[in-house]
Formats: structure tokens, C-alpha cells, sequence
């Protein structure tokens, strides 16, 4: 699993996926510190800021400066990004008590005594630990003195005012420090060579001579920092319920091709297929490449299914979950884009259509809604949902399913009704559009049976669903007719939890009979239609749930019998 996302990660880099080429944010404001003499900075602002300029003694225009220093600061979010789970900086140089930062050429703003934090890593027991990396005397020139470090946050607080109109504690993110290099390189060298010591899981995993089983190089092996189990101090310890077989000892390098994989490409994402068929992979890729829009997981199967335009086609791919720092990995084969006559996709429209268009959205984590009875029906029912649509488990839905669903969201919106009438009465029709092609599409015979029930000329019932569809009927009705002056449709609200057919019948005819006159031939005509079927023997005691769909399908497809 792991060498199918590095071998993809190396694709998608030969096609400049990782390039540097983002857009900077309008908002930053650079201050470019000269080696030779660290007093004499200077600050770089974006066009939103030139009218501006003015109020600062040493500023430049973006545009002025030369191209080779314009593109470091097109990229210092590229260059300074922490690892995916670090974003608190526990693993930036000199832990995340100073500048926090990952490159020591460039960092961003940090809240609290600027001054203090500078000092604490641009001196020399700091500095000397990066003599390898790089020379002497370049370290040399790093090196702060108090009252450089002081000069300067005295004019980032100046600055602070004067562009933001705001204190310095409360826009400190918006800065980014960069040192003037003659050598441009040194800045993305740094960051990488930074990077892959930070790469393994942590001090306390063994790291040994190897050869990398992804890549087939020899060298220093150990445990990723990205999809491991392990606990970082205690490594004996699992996450419980992930695979053991996530812990594979891999090289630096593709350590780093899997930071790269999810800070630089999966972050776009929440879902991503990972193909295993190479051609297909390519189509993949290909598509990513050329379209401008967020490519998604629904948008990327849609065209590949167009792209090869074949029918009962299955594909096999990774199913990829990325939320926040969690990263979920999935085989999924035999993936169908077409399910009884109808795109999956459009069927999970059809689903979150029924669950009042709030389900797609409440796919992981907690459900951000108010309305706690549609939260716990989500939450009950949206693992099997998603499992159906993304991960091929076909077996996870079926007609019996689609009905405990309606049922729970029926009971749902009715109860909605004392409250948001008018909502909820909305909901009740979208949920029934909904469940009608949902039933159809499962093999259901709800919608055949609506049609061949004829109230014209009826003269006879023949079945179950239409004695309660003509029960619902009645029901409304009979509310209709009533003289209360507080009526409202959910009076019907407490019918879904009556069982017992003897019971429903009473109680519909001993609430509303009071407002039934003597000379209602319409009602004499429908009421003595339904107790002859009632007194026929055929009706089980046992009201089912879909004898309740028919009988709320009845009520509120009118209020005429």
C-alpha cells in the first residue's frame, strides 16, 4: 500500500504536481533581512499594500525586486511547511519555543516577545548544530545580537499599526522573516534536507541499515512518521483498530515522497481513488492535470467511466479518506458506476435527498446539525451509505434497509411538524419523492402499486395498500372537516406509532367522527369501502411499516377524497 502511493507520488512530481507555483496570499508582508547587515532590513509588500509604502521608511514594491528573490517569497509557505500532525511545531528547530519554524533561512510571525524567540535560536550553541548542513561562516551571519533582535520587533510593531491598524500580537501570521541569500538554493535545500531528518516516527523507533523495500535502495531505514501505528514514546503501544502491517521500515526518501503525498496532493482532497491498473492510473492523472476545478472523487470516476465508456465496468483502486490529520486506507475492487439503471452517485443524490441534503456533508466526524433526531438517524445510517457508494459493499443496502431508513426520517420530520410545520412538511415531500425511487431502484413495488390504486370508480378494496392509502386519505379528510381551532397537521404525527389496524381505525374515526354530517355521501361512500375490507378477515392485526407509508402516503397526497 505504502509503494503504490510513493510510485504514484514520483508520477504525479514528474508532472509538476509539487512544483512551486503558488499564488502569494495578498495579505503576507515580507521582511527581507540582509546578512551583511541584519539592521538595515527592508519590507516587501504586495500591491494591496502600495498606497501604503509610504508610511514605512524601508519598503519596496513586490514587483521591483528581482525575479530570483521574488520567487523564494512567491514560496515561503511551500518552504517553512510543517509536517502533516505537527502543526504545532514540536518538531521545528528548536522545538516550537522560538521562531517555528522548519527552515532556518525563512519563518513566519510568532506571537508573544518576538525579540526573545529570535535570540533563542539565531545564536550560536543554536546555530552550530547545523554545520553540516551549512558553512561556517554563512552560520556566522545568522547570528543575532539583542539589539538587532530588538530594532527589528520595535518595527514590526510599528508595521503592524500602520498596515493593519492593528497590534502586532493580533496579525503576527500575516509576517514572514526571510534572510538574503546570495545562493537561492539554500532555501528549498535546507527545507528538504530538514525535512527528511524529521520524517521517521521518533527517536524512540529503531532505525537501521537497510534496503528500502519500496524503492530497493540500501541505507537508513525505520518507520514513517506518516501512516504508522505506533505510538511516538511508546512504541510497544498500537492505535488499536489499524493494521499492524502499516509499520513498514522504509529510506528517508520515500518517507518524504509520503509527507509529500499528503501535505502537497492529498490535502486537496477528502476522498481519493487510487487506481491500481496503470493506464487507468494515467487517465487519473491526466485528468487532475487538466482541469482548473477542485477535482473530487465523484468528478474523477465520472470521467473515467466516460473516458472508457464501457458497460458493467468494475475498477479496483485505494479508497484514500483524508480529514484533518486522519488518513483512512481502503482496497476497494469491483467498484460498479452504474447500480440498477442509475449512477451511484446519483443514488447517494437520491440518499442525502431523503436525509434533507445533510448527510454528504456529515460523512466523518461529529454531525454538525441542530436537529438531534436527523443527527442520530445520520449517524446511525451513514457508515452503511458511505460503505455502499465508496467502498463497493453492495450488500450493505437492500429494500428492507431503504425501508428501516424512511421509516426513522418519516417519524423524524412528522415529529418536526409540532414545531417547523411548514419545513417539515417539505421534508415529508422530498422524503417521499425520494424513497419512491429509492424503493423502485431496489426492487420495490411501491410506486406500481400508488398507480393502480383508482379512487375514481372505486367500488372495492383488493389489498392491504389500498385500504390504508384510503385510511390516510380519510384521515385528512376528516381534519379537514374538523371545527378545532387549533389544527394542524401534526395531529397525524402520533398515527406512526399505532401497530394494531383494529386500533388505527378507531381512533381516526372516534377523534374527527364530530365533524362528519349526517349527509356526507363522499364519507358514507369511502368509510363503508374500508370496514368492509376491515370485517373481510383479510387484514392482519399487525400494522407493518409499509402499511404506514401507504397510509401517510394517502394523508398527504390531498385533502379530497
Amino acid at each position: 500500500m505504502l509503494k503504490q502511493m510513493i510510485d504514484f507520488s514520483k508520477k504525479l512530481r514528474r508532472e509538476n504536481f509539487y512544483s512551486q507555483n503558488e499564488e502569494v496570499d495578498e495579505d503576507i508582508v515580507f521582511l527581507v533581512i540582509p546578512l551583511e547587515d541584519k539592521k538595515s532590513f527592508y519590507y516587501v509588500l504586495k500591491d494591496r499594500y502600495y498606497d501604503k509604502l509610504d508610511l514605512l521608511e524601508n519598503a519596496k514594491k513586490y514587483e521591483d525586486i528581482d525575479d530570483e528573490l521574488k520567487k523564494v517569497l512567491k514560496n515561503v509557505k511551500l518552504l517553512t511547511k510543517k509536517l502533516p500532525g505537527d502543526e504545532k511545531g514540536n518538531k521545528s528547530i528548536g522545538s516550537n519555543k522560538g521562531t517555528n519554524s522548519y527552515n532556518l533561512f525563512i519563518f513566519q510571525g510568532v506571537k508573544g516577545d518576538l525579540a526573545s524567540k529570535i535570540m533563542k535560536i539565531y545564536n550560536e550553541k543554536v546555530l552550530k548544530n547545523f554545520k553540516n548542513e551549512v558553512g561556517e561562516s554563512l552560520l556566522e551571519k545568522l547570528i543575532f545580537t539583542k539589539e538587532e533582535a530588538d530594532l527589528l520587533f520595535e518595527s514590526v510593531k510599528e508595521a503592524s499599526i500602520k498596515l493593519f491598524e492593528k497590534n502586532y500580537q493580533n496579525v503576527y501570521g500575516k509576517f514572514y522573516f526571510v534572510f538574503e541569500l546570495e545562493n537561492k538554493k539554500l532555501y528549498e535545500e535546507f527545507y528538504v534536507n530538514y525535512l527528511k531528518q524529521k520524517v521517521f516516527v521518533g527517536k524512540n523507533v529503531e532505525k537501521k541499515e537497510g534496503k528500502c523495500p519500496t524503492c530497493g535502495k540500501e541505507g537508513i531505514i525505520s518507520i514513517p512518521d506518516a501512516f504508522n501505528t505506533l505510538n511516538d514514546k511508546k512504541p510497544f503501544l498500537l492505535h488499536l483498530g489499524r493494521p499492524v502491517g502499516y509499520n513498514v521500515m522504509i529510506c528517508q526518501d520515500c518517507a518524504l515522497e509520503l509527507i509529500d503525498f499528503i501535505g502537497k496532493f492529498l490535502n486537496r482532497f477528502t476522498i481519493f481513488p487510487l487506481f491500481m491498473n496503470e493506464n487507468i492510473q494515467q487517465m487519473e492523472i491526466k485528468l487532475l492535470k487538466s482541469d482548473d476545478e477542485k477535482m473530487g472523487f465523484r468528478k474523477i470516476l465520472e470521467q473515467i467511466h466516460e473516458e472508457i465508456n464501457k458497460e458493467n465496468l468494475l475498477l479496483d483502486f485505494y479508497l484514500i479518506i483524508h480529514k484533518d490529520d486522519f488518513v483512512y486506507v481502503d482496497y476497494v475492487f469491483n467498484f460498479k458506476y452504474d447500480f440498477n439503471g442509475k449512477s451511484i452517485f446519483e443514488l447517494e443524490d437520491v440518499l442525502d435527498n431523503l436525509f434533507d441534503k445533510r448527510l454528504k456533508s456529515n460523512y466523518f466526524n461529529q454531525v454538525n446539525i441542530k436537529e438531534s433526531l436527523l443527527a442520530k438517524n445520520i449517524l446511525k445510517y451513514r457508515e452503511i451509505i458511505f460503505d455502499f457508494v465508496y467502498r463497493a459493499k453492495y450488500d450493505s443496502l437492500n429494500k428492507k434497509v431503504i425501508d428501516d431508513i424512511f421509516y426513522d426520517l418519516l417519524s423524524c420530520y412528522l415529529k418536526g411538524l409540532h414545531n417547523e410545520e411548514k419545513k417539515s412538511l417539505k421534508q415529508i415531500e422530498n422524503a417521499f419523492k425520494s424513497y419512491k425511487s429509492l424503493n423502485k431502484i431496489f426492487g420495490g413495488d411501491f410506486m406500481e402499486n400508488l398507480e393502480n390504486i383508482e379512487m375514481e370508480n372505486l367500488e372495492k378494496i383488493e389489498n392491504n395498500y389500498q385500504y390504508y392509502y384510503l385510511i390516510g386519505k380519510l384521515t385528512r379528510y376528516l381534519l379537514e372537516q374538523s371545527k378545532m381551532s387549533d389544527k394542524t397537521h401534526a395531529l397525524v404525527e402520533p398515527f406512526i406509532n399505532v401497530n394494531n389496524s383494529k386500533v388505527l381505525l378507531e381512533r381516526v374515526f372516534n377523534k374527527y367522527k364530530h365533524a362528519i354530517g349526517f349527509k356526507d355521501e363522499k364519507f358514507d361512500k369511502i368509510f363503508s369501502i374500508i370496514l368492509n375490507y376491515f370485517n373481510s378477515g383479510k387484514l392482519p392485526d399487525q400494522v407493518t411499516k409499509n402499511d404506514k407509508f401507504y397510509f401517510f402516503e394517502g394523508y398527504f397526497s390531498g385533502k379530497n377524497l
